[in-house]
């Protein structure tokens, strides 16, 4: 790979500008709210802060960029992070089984939720959004509390996945496992490498290395709404996107509705990535997302414009983007 960015595999960016923040593989990279500063994670178990606007000068050269902040503390890998509100807080969630609370101007952890009730089962991925969940236990309110370095913890949800299949379910304002999910028959291909929340839709989907796509609703976590699979490729990343009428023509001969509807975006080892309906039409695929050349697909993301874009990036090194409408 040559470290050029392509998108919708008409353009080519040269790199302007390049640090290295971590010792090894740089495994998520997210914008905060004000587009400005960026968060990264990696495999070296750390998380960096870099500052990410623009030279006032473009064509004066700027000292090579370093991290604005560290934060250590994971003993493996990272795989998932997440900004809560404006950005004062942070969630990552590792290999080393646990989702942790962090605050930004100090640096600090603030909180440690380990994994399967302590077991501490490695965490592959991490959605986390506005919500609540009534698991009706009796000692629900009860927890670590809220420590005076958060801000808008109370009313978040994280949503784990897990290296056994399962997935687990953390309120933020207790800092509690509220809900865990039974565990497969077997766990081989049915190891969960995705999971998405769409907190105003009040879904959840995850995605399993055999390629086995879940939805729940999020009022009745137990059963799950459909359960649907395309092939055996494993399912690297989800995301969920609105459908209308307008969004993604359907193919000849399909019919949909006028209500609006829920879509899931799904990036898929194979490299053939696709759009399903949810609901209310689903599961069923409503467009491909074409382009990659059998080289796996391994994230996917929803970016709310005008008119909202889904993006891509695989193997190959493109990142690709789609209009939902």
């Amino acid at each position: 790979m040559d470290g050029s960015v392509h998108i919708t595999q008409t353009s080519q960016a040269i790199p302007t500008e390049s640090c290295k923040p971590h010792l090894s593989t740089v495994t998520s990279l997210r914008f905060f709210p004000s587009s400005r500063v960026l968060l990264t994670a990696s495999s070296d178990f750390s998380l960096s802060i870099l500052p990410a606007a623009p030279p006032e000068t473009p064509s004066v050269p700027r000292d090579p960029i370093t991290p604005a902040r560290r934060f250590r503390g994971h003993t493996r890998g990272i795989t998932s992070t997440g900004i809560i509100s404006k950005g004062r807080n942070l969630l990552s969630a590792s290999r080393d089984g646990t989702v942790r609370l962090w605050d930004v101007p100090s640096e600090s952890q603030i909180r440690l939720m380990s994994s399967a009730n302590g077991s501490c089962l490695p965490v592959l991925a991490m959605s986390a959004g506005e919500g609540s969940l009534h698991t009706g236990d009796a000692d629900e309110s009860t927890g670590a509390g809220i420590d005076p370095r958060e801000v808008d913890t109370e009313d978040k949800v994280v949503f784990a996945a897990l290296q056994d299949g399962t997935f687990e379910a953390f309120d933020l304002r207790t800092k509690r496992g509220v809900f865990r999910s039974p565990p497969p028959a077997r766990v081989g291909k049915k190891v969960l490498q995705a999971i998405a929340y769409a907190p105003l839709e009040q879904l959840v989907a995850t995605g399993s290395a055999g390629g086995i796509v879940i939805v729940y609703d999020t009022r009745a976590l137990a059963t799950p709404l459909t359960a649907f699979r395309r092939n055996t490729a494993s399912v690297e990343d989800l995301a969920f996107i609105p459908l209308d009428a307008a969004s993604f023509p359907l193919q000849e001969g399909a019919q949909v509705g006028d209500a609006p509807g829920v879509g899931l975006a799904i990036a898929t080892e194979d490299g053939l990535p696709y759009v399903a309906d949810v609901r209310p039409e689903g599961p069923g695929v409503r467009a491909e997302l074409v382009g990659p050349d059998c080289d796996a697909v391994r994230a996917v993301r929803l970016v709310q414009t005008q008119e909202p874009e889904v993006w891509t990036a695989a193997d190959d090194g493109a990142v690709r983007r789609y209009r939902v409408r």
